[in-house]
């Protein structure tokens, strides 16, 4: 198991995994040590000490063999169930609506589930509802699902995807992949990584593009709404000035109800005004303030907030 797996368990769940391998991994060394023990008590059997140190070594050696044998039993049961849930292709064959391969193998859900998928290991290129897929594919209520692997650039829910990239389906909704081109998604110029959202567009701007009265520069990351949107700045600033200077690169700056809400400077390392860091810019009620600057000796608000007048971000 991976950390991120180990850190999702509960404390019991846990302790109780963490017991049943550590008795697995002991059952061949304390097989052996039992075995060493047994013999030593065989040809000294009058011996006290022989018989207790036999006795202490079967006593160790039983849970970790029960729980061995379980595990082996349960992954041979699992193994055999497994198998007679699998077939082989001989031919080009239909199921599902699928035309699959010869030689692809398929694992149906149950033995009697015949002409349903759980998994495809394919054995050659086939379209898969419309994407044209290679390897191993999972299914999840009839579809696609999860990681699949592209034979071809092809295009997902109308968006180009490349093969050369990872491509992550949800019921055979897409859910990532990475653009073949650049292209435009409800009219925003977009590259690389894409993920659909019903309500916002997350991607990279392949070109310069208008968005809340400003102009974002090719390569901000960008997540778009219709009243609201992120925007990481990357190596070219966009035409939005604070206290008239460009935003630096890495800064990331958010909008609500189409105005600016707040700016956050600290992946850059911040940024200096008159002897002050400022790390975050909160915007509130037209007003800009620095809620978190060091070493500033500039007046507070009764917030606490170093403010600023409200015509600090200007569009050039």
């Amino acid at each position: 198991m991976l950390i991120a797996d180990w850190i999702t368990l509960s404390p019991e769940v846990a302790r109780s995994l963490l017991v049943t391998s550590l008795l697995i991994e002991a059952f061949w060394p304390l097989s052996i040590v039992a075995a060493i023990a047994g013999f030593v008590w065989w040809r000294n059997r009058q011996a006290v000490a022989a018989r207790v140190v036999a006795l202490l070594a079967v006593v160790l050696w039983l849970p970790s063999a029960a729980t061995y044998f379980y595990y082996v039993g349960g992954n041979v049961a699992n193994g055999a169930q497994l198998r007679m849930r699998q077939e082989t292709l001989q031919k080009t064959t239909s199921i599902a609506g699928i035309e699959l391969p010869a030689g692809t193998l398929v694992t149906h859900p149950s033995a009697g589930s015949r002409d349903q998928i759980e998994s495809l290991d394919l054995n050659g290129v086939a379209a898969v509802h419309g994407i044209p897929l290679i390897g191993h594919v999972n299914f999840q209520n009839g579809q696609p699902d999860g990681f699949v692997t592209l034979a071809q650039d092809a295009a997902i829910d109308h968006v180009p995807c490349s093969a050369s990239a990872d491509v992550q389906l949800r019921e055979g909704a897409l859910d990532t992949c990475t653009l073949s081109r650049p292209a435009r998604i409800r009219g925003i110029p977009c590259r690389g990584e894409f993920s659909p959202d019903p309500k916002d567009v997350n991607c990279e701007l392949a070109s310069d593009y208008r968005a809340f009265g400003v102009t974002w520069r090719a390569g901000t990351r960008a997540s778009i709404g219709a009243n609201s949107g992120a925007f990481a700045i990357a190596d070219r600033a966009p035409n939005l000035y604070f206290l008239g200077s460009p935003l630096p690169r890495d800064a990331d700056v958010e909008f609500d109800d189409g105005r600016v809400s707040q700016v956050n400077l600290t992946t850059d390392g911040g940024w200096h005004f008159r002897g002050c860091l400022i790390e975050f810019i909160m915007v509130r009620n037209d007003t800009a303030s620095f809620p978190r600057a060091i070493g500033c000796n500039l007046p507070l608000d009764r917030d606490g907030h170093i403010a600023v007048a409200p015509t600090a971000f200007t569009v050039r």
